[in-house]
């Protein structure tokens, strides 16, 4: 696959350990999504231990752009390490990335490995409220998206993996297919600049501009808008196309508010000059330019050969325990069940059975 990029770890004696891969059009497609990253992990179900790590974008739609992923032995401190690292060095589309933002839990690696291999990027956690985002999120709040696709992989997480890969290989094939059909779809029914949901959430702050009272203008940049809740708001039209509001929207979605859309009708501008290029068709279409190709049938693959890096490798020495995993999760008091009622019978009416298994039941039978 052209463009791929991936790295194998081994052990001394040819022992599988770790593997990290991205496929070519995924690093096409991610350079023009959102400058994000939700980063998550989850655990394999096969024969041998193991977790699969994720690293996905959000495309101009809100849709899911799977970029990297790694196959490790555990979700501890030095995989996570490892996978930003591997990141950091074999994708310079995320090492050259401008205002990138990475969202995760507070796992104690991804803080660690955030702070020494991403020093300059901005690293926030998963969270649905804070006061102040700064603007690097692009309206995503939280991991749900590196969560809905390990989703999609529940029933591959059970396969070996050579097979696992496979399967992710031919879900992201159909999630690519599945958006370029939706737009071509869209290019023919509408017209639009925008991707469809953006252009949704355009038509409702549009509306609600309209009914809003006129702003009273303070200054030559500075307005107060008064929406349908009596509640008063400031906002600000800078130069270069920015904008403020004390609602905190703009600077959390990169899309204009109802109250700077009012504003800027007072100025008679337009508020499509407002919106982040990351939201615009092109932009959304371009995600999805990366073409896969047909995979070689094994009878075509080359030789094994160090040199080459192609060389036999064994299964990992550590193996799945019978039975259900272990949950690493202290229990507390919120984790209890709430206590139930005490039900009787109601045919004795005492406690420890019900009308269907009462004792007493037979002998009024007979």
């Amino acid at each position: 696959m052209p463009g791929t990029v991936y790295r194998i770890q081994s052990t001394q004696t040819n022992r599988f350990q770790r593997l990290f891969w991205a496929f070519g059009p995924s690093i096409t497609g991610w350079n023009y999504c959102r400058p994000v990253l939700c980063l998550d992990g989850t655990f394999l179900l096969g024969k041998y231990r193991g977790t699969l790590l994720t690293a996905i974008g959000m495309d101009a739609n809100n849709c899911l752009c799977p970029l990297a992923f790694a196959i490790v032995e555990s979700e501890c401190n030095e995989s996570w390490i490892l996978f930003l690292r591997q990141v950091n060095e074999l994708l310079l589309v995320v090492t050259n990335r401008h205002n990138l933002c990475i969202i995760s839990d507070r796992h104690a690696g991804l803080v660690r490995g955030c702070r020494e291999i991403f020093p300059n990027v901005a690293h926030r956690h998963c969270l649905r409220h804070l006061p102040n985002y700064g603007g690097f999120r692009y309206g995503v709040m939280t991991t749900n998206a590196a969560e809905s696709f390990n989703g999609v992989l529940k029933r591959a997480r059970g396969l070996p993996i050579q097979a696992l890969i496979t399967a992710i290989y031919y879900n992201i094939i159909a999630m690519f297919m599945r958006q370029l059909e939706f737009i071509a779809t869209e290019e023919q029914q509408n017209n639009n600049f925008f991707a469809p949901r953006v252009q949704t959430s355009l038509k409702r702050v549009e509306d609600e501009a309209r009914r809003m009272t006129e702003p009273i203008r303070l200054n030559l940049h500075e307005f107060q808008v008064v929406d349908m809740s009596s509640r008063s708001y400031s906002v600000d039209i800078l130069d270069g196309r920015r904008c403020k509001c004390s609602c905190g929207k703009p600077l959390l979605y990169h899309l204009p508010c109802s109250h700077v859309v009012s504003c800027l009708a007072l100025l008679r501008l337009t508020h499509f000059d407002y919106i982040s290029p990351y939201y615009t068709n092109n932009n959304y279409k371009l995600s999805y330019s990366g073409e896969f190709h047909h995979i070689p049938n094994k009878e075509e693959w080359g030789e094994h050969n160090p040199n080459t890096s192609m060389i036999p490798l064994l299964p990992p020495n550590y193996r799945r325990r019978s039975g259900c995993p272990r949950i690493n999760q202290y229990r507390n008091t919120m984790d209890e069940a709430p206590p139930r009622s005490n039900r009787v019978c109601g045919a004795c009416h005492l406690a420890g059975h019900n009308r269907a298994t009462c004792p007493t039941r037979f002998g009024r039978m007979n």
